[in-house]
């Protein structure tokens, strides 16, 4: 994708959420009206329920080596974040996480994130999306 095409889908995201500023909150609850459930987690030691969702879907290789990621299958749709990070830190990684979601990255893999250039495509998607003007 172009980053006309980008900045047109961080336009289009502003305007469908009617957000002005982007805090980590918003970004969390935007996620759960689209309707994801966000899940904490530790890289190393999470509570028993977090613990159950991700030895279900398999997922302990992402929580070790990522700050965030989706999973999203038919019946699933889970943003995960580590609890570990900033403010400002969890506002990138959910930022970008919705770079993946609104630029329809998730059809065609349950775990989004392992693809180069969707990678770059969410990382630019939150560049815009954070940047004051674009």
């Amino acid at each position: 994708m172009s980053s006309t095409y980008i900045k047109k889908q961080v336009s289009r995201f502003r305007r469908e959420f009617n957000i002005q500023d982007v805090s980590a909150k918003i970004l969390e609850d935007i996620f759960e009206k689209q309707g994801f459930t966000v899940i904490h987690f530790n890289p190393v030691l999470n509570d028993p329920d977090v613990e159950i969702v991700i030895q279900s879907f398999d997922l302990q290789d992402m929580i070790r080596s990522s700050n965030g990621f989706l999973y999203l299958d038919q019946n699933h749709r889970l943003v995960f974040v580590n609890e570990n990070l900033s403010e400002s830190e969890r506002r990138i990684v959910l930022a970008h996480e919705q770079g993946h979601y609104y630029c329809g990255h998730s059809s065609h893999t349950d775990v989004i994130g392992r693809n180069v250039s969707e990678e770059f495509e969410a990382n630019e998607f939150a560049h815009y999306l954070l940047r004051e003007n674009i």
